[in-house]
């Protein structure tokens, strides 16, 4: 535990989980892969350093974080995850809770600070005083991924090539439905994850059917089938207003005729019509240095624009 003036900075321990869940329920930038039914299903691969932060004996913030080699982290599993507050959080006090997450740094022995803020389209109200307090302490910008997402309440534009496509898989008598079969769909995301990028899914077909099980109304994956078959596949995660595409595959003959088109335009004029946004996700590697052209220019040919996921530093110095 550290305080510093009015701030109490508590680690994380199971007995707070019902008081950590409800706040992420309630903050203004909340997410609901902040719920620690979530962040612990890999809690064997993490060392788990999050944070809760009292003010006058309220909670007004909290951090998913881990610690490794003398760093703390906002979680290494989590796409993003800054600090999470609510209404009650003001400029002023978030300044005390960043000298204080200092304090605690030191008291820990832990020498940097690697801060993944959330991006804007997951808030219910502003929520920028913590790159302010980063800023004021020396955190320097030291990433930046290029992701995508379509403002869903301004129409929807799609190119002409995506129109077709759609006309396509529609001739082709494809039917967008609910499914379970990860068993399925994981191995066809591997697959193409693999030729495209040399790389894995990030999670296995259990941990899928595990997450999903514990938020069913939350994370769902929608096939584009031809008959009883699987030509595309896509897992959701809503957190309304905004739902994120976590996942999309489609197999080469769904790929011919346009089933992920087909079943991306279905979501958007069906199940999540009334959503402010839709969440792509990043088309960059190599830390943010290397532009997939190819797959951006796809979200953008729904009618997506840019969105940043940034990576910031701050370096503690011992006292």
């Amino acid at each position: 535990m550290q305080s510093s003036s009015r701030i109490k900075v508590v680690r994380y321990a199971a007995h707070c989980k019902a008081e950590w869940d409800g706040f992420v329920a309630r903050a203004r930038n909340g997410y609901f892969i902040f719920k620690r039914d979530y962040m612990d299903y890999h809690a064997d691969r993490f060392e788990d350093c999050s944070l809760l932060f009292y003010c006058d004996g309220d909670l007004v913030g909290i951090l998913p974080a881990n610690s490794r080699d003398g760093s703390l982290h906002s979680h290494q599993g989590l796409t993003y995850g800054g600090m999470l507050f609510g209404m009650d959080m003001t400029a002023a006090i978030m300044l005390d809770c960043f000298q204080a997450l200092i304090g605690f740094m030191r008291e820990a022995g832990l020498q940097r600070l690697v801060y993944k803020p959330i991006p804007y389209v997951f808030w219910t109200q502003p929520s920028q005083e913590d790159l302010y307090a980063l800023t004021l302490n020396g955190a320097v910008l030291t990433r930046r991924d290029l992701s995508s997402a379509l403002f869903i309440e301004g129409g929807l534009k799609y190119t002409k090539g995506k129109k077709s496509n759609i006309s396509r898989a529609r001739r082709n008598s494809l039917e967008v439905r609910l499914s379970q079969d990860y068993a399925t769909f994981i191995p066809m995301l591997a697959t193409i994850l693999e030729t495209r990028h040399g790389v894995t899914p990030a999670h296995s077909v259990a941990e899928m059917q595990l997450l999903s099980s514990r938020f069913p109304e939350q994370i769902l994956l929608y096939g584009a089938f031809q008959g009883e078959t699987m030509l595309a596949g896509c897992v959701v995660y809503d957190n309304k207003p905004v739902f994120h595409t976590q996942y999309m595959a489609s197999t080469p003959e769904g790929k011919t005729i346009g089933a992920l088109d087909f079943l991306l335009d279905h979501l958007l004029t069906g199940p999540y019509t009334g959503h402010r946004f839709l969440s792509f996700g990043v088309s960059t590697i190599d830390q943010g240095r290397t532009l997939n052209y190819g797959l951006i220019e796809s979200k953008e040919a729904f009618g997506a624009r840019g969105l940043v996921h940034d990576w910031y530093e701050l370096s503690v110095v011992p006292q």
